[in-house]
This record gives C-alpha cells, sequence and structure tokens, in this order.
C-alpha cells in the first residue's frame, strides 16, 4: 500500500547534478584526428651520393628553367629573340638579343672551375674554368639547398639569400659580374628569379 500511495504522489524535479569547475562541460570527441605538434621534423644527414643527386636535379631544373624562360620572354616581347643551346650533360649557354644585339649572355656548367657545383659565367664562350660565381651544395638538419660561394656578399655586398630549389622556388644566381644586368623595359632583369 505504501508502494502506491508513493506512486500517486507527484514525483520531485531532480536537481541536475553540478559540474567541478575543474571538470570540462563538454564531451571530447573520440572519433577523428588527435591534436597533435606541428612541428615534429627529426634530423637528417645526408649522404655524398645524396648531395650529387641533388646537385644534378638542380642543374637539370636550371636548364628546363633557363629554355622555358627564354622561350617565354621571346614570346612575350617581341623585339626579343634568345638562343638557348644545350652543349652536353653538363653545360648550356644562353644569350637574349634585343633588337638583334645581345644584351645579356652566359654559360652554366655543372663542375667546373671549382669542382663539385654549378658555375655561372657571363661569357657564353668562357672556358670551363672561368666563372663569375658558383653554386654549392650546402645542408642543415632538414635539407640540401644552393649556395653562392663567390657571391657579392664576399666582396663587403648584402648577403644574398640561399637559392633554394625545395618545392619549385626560385633560383638566386642573376649578373653576379660587375657589370649591370640587362633591363628589358627599363627594369632590371636576371636570369634566375
Amino acid at each position: 500500500m505504501a508502494k502506491k500511495i508513493r506512486d500517486a504522489l507527484p514525483k520531485a524535479a531532480v536537481a541536475p547534478a553540478r559540474a567541478s569547475p575543474m571538470v570540462a562541460s563538454h564531451s571530447i570527441p573520440l572519433a577523428g584526428p588527435r591534436p597533435r605538434s606541428s612541428n615534429l621534423r627529426i634530423s637528417k644527414a645526408f649522404t655524398e651520393a645524396d648531395q650529387d643527386r641533388f646537385l644534378d636535379e638542380a642543374f637539370h631544373f636550371m636548364a628546363k628553367f633557363f629554355e622555358g624562360s627564354l622561350s617565354e620572354l621571346k614570346a612575350r616581347n617581341p623585339e626579343i629573340d634568345t638562343t638557348f643551346k644545350r652543349i652536353d650533360a653538363n653545360r648550356f649557354t644562353a644569350v637574349i638579343y634585343r633588337n638583334g644585339k645581345a644584351v645579356s649572355r652566359c654559360k652554366i656548367v655543372l663542375g667546373g672551375m671549382l669542382g663539385r657545383g654549378i658555375s655561372y659565367s657571363s661569357n657564353d664562350q668562357a672556358n670551363d674554368n672561368r666563372c663569375n660565381d658558383s653554386l654549392a651544395v650546402e645542408t642543415d638538419a632538414q635539407g640540401m639547398f644552393l649556395k653562392p660561394i663567390m657571391g657579392m656578399s664576399h666582396f663587403g655586398g648584402e648577403p644574398e639569400a640561399a637559392p633554394d630549389l625545395r618545392g619549385g622556388r626560385g633560383v638566386l644566381l642573376g649578373c653576379p659580374d660587375s657589370r649591370p644586368p640587362a633591363k628589358l623595359n627599363d627594369r632590371p632583369f636576371h636570369w634566375f628569379h
């Protein structure tokens, strides 16, 4: 009988339990990606073989970059003519003509005067043992890159940014000799941008 009386009485509202101030009021989903650090790099060591492959790939990228850039420069500027010559697997030359007159020439050599590296000469007829600048493979804990070894920073100028071929970014070589770069449309033109 007591049970029937209790069932007949109105139900008392149950107060919600109070959350502890140290406990979050929302639940953390267990499915899906978990939060993690974005800086999970581990130092890498690069062998001489790795560096040689990187140098070969960089040189071949530069050759394609020169050839494509010269072609596009000519297509966009009717007064410009260009020449790209692949001498062999380790050397190429390029010339830019404006209204038939050469305004910029260069020769790029894999190896050359300074050994393992990529040499630049502002003369397309230069001997392989002559260059205006050279790029060497450098490494850090995360990757490989090309660095000028005779850049203007060695002569008291501003330090140059290390050329970087990672991720398709541009390469800095410019016109490192004492002559100013050729100008196109009243703006300096550098071989690599």
